[in-house]
C-alpha cells in the first residue's frame, strides 16, 4: 500500500490549508512564516493575538533594513496587525481540518509555512499604484509522544 504524502509528510498525520490572494504584505507574511515554522500551533496563536493588540512584536530577519529594535522581541521587529489577523483565521481553519482528520489539536506543530507574492490587483486611477497580495500555505503535523 502506497502512503500518500504532502511533500514528505504522511497525509493521515497532517493537515493543510492554502490561502490565495490575501490582501496582506508578502514581506510581512514571509517574516511571520519564518517565525512560526517549527513551533506549536497553540503557542503561535497566543503570540499572534498579542501582536494584534501591540503587546509583542514579530522579529524581522530578512526585511529589516533601517528598522528599529523592539524590546518585546530583542531585535528589529514590527507589529504586522492585518497579516497577523489573516494568519489567525488560517489557524482556525487549520485546526478544524486537523479535527476532521482525527488529529489531537493540542499536539499540532507547524511543519511548513510558506508565503509567496501573488499577482497585484487591478487598481483604478491615473497612476494605478499596485496593491499587495500574498499566497500562504500552512501544514501542521501531530507531535509524537515523548517516551519516558
Amino acid at each position: 500500500m502506497k502512503v500518500q504524502r504532502y511533500g514528505g509528510f504522511a497525509r493521515e498525520h497532517s493537515a493543510m490549508v492554502f490561502s490565495r490572494n490575501l490582501n496582506i504584505s508578502p514581506k510581512y507574511s514571509v517574516e511571520i512564516c519564518h517565525f512560526i515554522r517549527g513551533k506549536s500551533l497553540s503557542v503561535m496563536r497566543r503570540y499572534l493575538e498579542r501582536v494584534v493588540i501591540l503587546e509583542q512584536a514579530i522579529p524581522f530577519f530578512r526585511y529589516n533594513q533601517d528598522m528599529s529594535h523592539q524590546a518585546s522581541c530583542r531585535g528589529p521587529g514590527r507589529f504586522p496587525v492585518s497579516a497577523s489577523k489573516a494568519f489567525l483565521i488560517m489557524f482556525n481553519s487549520l485546526e478544524k481540518n486537523a479535527e476532521v482528520k482525527g488529529l489531537d489539536t493540542s499536539r499540532l506543530v507547524i511543519a511548513r509555512a510558506l508565503a509567496h507574492h501573488a499577482p497585484p490587483p487591478a487598481r483604478s486611477g491615473r497612476h494605478g499604484r499596485a496593491g499587495k497580495r500574498a499566497h500562504v500555505e500552512l501544514l501542521v503535523i501531530e507531535r509524537e509522544e515523548e517516551k519516558k
